[in-house]
């Protein structure tokens, strides 16, 4: 197994980073939070809580007594409250406010960087880690024979194209083989979409054991 990990990991180039940055506060997000703070009677912080369900996330957010802030890893432009596990959950990610409709919204920053493609493999980088930090287990390797439904709805998703032969995935590369009936640019497009529509709602990443794959949705790496 070694001299196997070995021979993977020069096999892996290293292109693009994953994105560690704090989350990013717009200007007009801090400009509505600090108007709305200067409003209240009490001294108060911004808040952001993550929901975390099966297949997605969601962030709530609001205002709370400044009393609750805590430590944060990162210094950020207003007063806020937020756990250390949805902290380091939402890195990368910018909050955006919408004049019109009143609302605040936070993005993912997720970026696909291709670093080589020809008639039977697809191999790219994301500026996220498919494999947890956490994982057991550093890489996945998957033919499609192997896949279970149940096992990752980003996994699902791929192999429901029934375009797939087999996946390699070692934190933000991946490495996927096409069956040869699908072009190569027609499967780039699924694949990119399907990647952007999973980190886009959902970003969950892979954590493995010897017996099963789950999904690491934030935990806190101490």
């Amino acid at each position: 197994m070694k001299i196997v990990q070995k021979i993977l990991n020069f096999l892996v180039p290293k292109k693009l980073a994953v994105n560690e940055n704090p989350i990013q506060f717009s200007t007009l997000a801090i400009s509505a939070i600090d108007e709305h703070i200067s409003k209240r009677s009490v001294a108060s912080a911004f808040k952001i809580e993550v929901v975390y369900r099966k297949d997605v996330y969601q962030c709530n957010v609001g205002f709370d007594d400044a009393k609750l802030t805590q430590d944060t890893e990162f210094h950020y432009p207003v007063k806020l409250i937020i756990s250390k596990r949805d902290e380091r959950f939402l890195r990368g990610s910018t909050l955006e406010y919408n004049e019109t409709e009143k609302n605040f919204y936070i993005y993912p920053d997720i970026q696909i960087e291709i670093f080589t493609h020809n008639q039977k493999f697809l191999k790219l980088f994301l500026n996220r880690n498919c494999i947890s930090e956490r994982s057991q287990i550093p890489f996945l390797a998957l033919e499609s024979s192997q896949i279970q439904k149940e096992s990752h709805p980003l996994l699902n998703k791929i192999f429901d194209t029934n375009s797939l032969e087999s996946i390699y995935i070692k934190g933000n590369f991946l490495s996927i083989e096409k069956k040869t009936s699908l072009p190569m640019l027609d499967f780039e497009d699924l694949i990119i979409d399907i990647i952007l529509d999973y980190f886009s709602s959902c970003s969950y990443s892979l954590e493995l054991t010897d017996t099963q794959i789950e999904v690491d949705r934030g935990e806190i790496i101490l």
